[in-house]
């Protein structure tokens, strides 16, 4: 990286002219726009440039209900959670109303980044969340309750004793009421278990360019 001051204030000037332009897209009824602006936040992020003074911004455009948009707002909430702890608690009531979305992408989605926020306030919060994850119809968030648990088990350790209890029902394998607990005799198979069966012996035909011979 350049060590000219020339080059630092160049790139202060982008990230104001990014926060400009996220101010509008809260206003901005064109998806595209709103798409556009948050892919260059994330790319700057991803560069290293530090762009956490756009936490208030993207605060404020998250409770969008485009899914790509979502997705980018939660990705930067969950890297500068920690460094705005006081703004992070306005996103835990938008994420936690997503856990209840009829779209389990959304739900999966807001589960996971809760859970990625790294705050010990959280966890109150996401308790419930996963509880009702394991319950799900959904197999993508019922993952991701589960990766949920380990994700905030660092934050408080006293979480495995509530969580557990509820957990393991839904991670045991469940056995049929209508399968028996095991084989009637050791020489025969599971009665409702389906046989192999064999195909009968067939015919191959072989010619030797006179005559049309058969053999088994």
């Amino acid at each position: 990286m350049s060590s000219d001051p020339r080059y630092f204030d160049k790139k202060r000037g982008e990230i104001n002219e990014l926060k400009l332009l996220l101010q509008s897209a809260k206003t901005h009824k064109n998806v595209d726009t709103k798409r556009e602006v948050l892919r260059k936040v994330i790319a700057y992020m991803t560069l290293g440039y530090d762009v956490s003074s756009l936490f208030s911004e993207i605060v404020m455009i998250c409770s969008t209900r485009d899914l790509i948009s979502k997705k980018m707002c939660y990705l930067y909430l969950s890297k500068y959670a920690n460094s705005n702890p006081e703004l992070t608690t306005l996103v835990i009531n938008t994420m936690t109303t997503d856990c209840k979305d009829p779209d389990p992408m959304v739900r999966g989605l807001a589960l996971r980044s809760l859970s990625s926020l790294g705050l010990l306030s959280v966890v109150e919060y996401i308790k419930q969340a996963i509880l009702n994850s394991f319950k799900d119809s959904s197999g993508y968030v019922r993952r991701n309750g589960v990766i949920s648990i380990l994700k905030i088990y660092k934050l408080d350790t006293g979480l495995r004793s509530k969580i557990t209890p509820y957990l393991l029902p839904h991670l045991l394998p469940r056995r049929s009421r209508f399968r028996p607990l095991r084989n009637p005799s050791r020489g025969r198979q599971d009665l409702l278990w389906p046989r192999r069966t064999l195909l009968p012996p067939y015919l191959l035909q072989r010619t030797n360019g006179r005559r049309l011979s058969w053999r088994t």
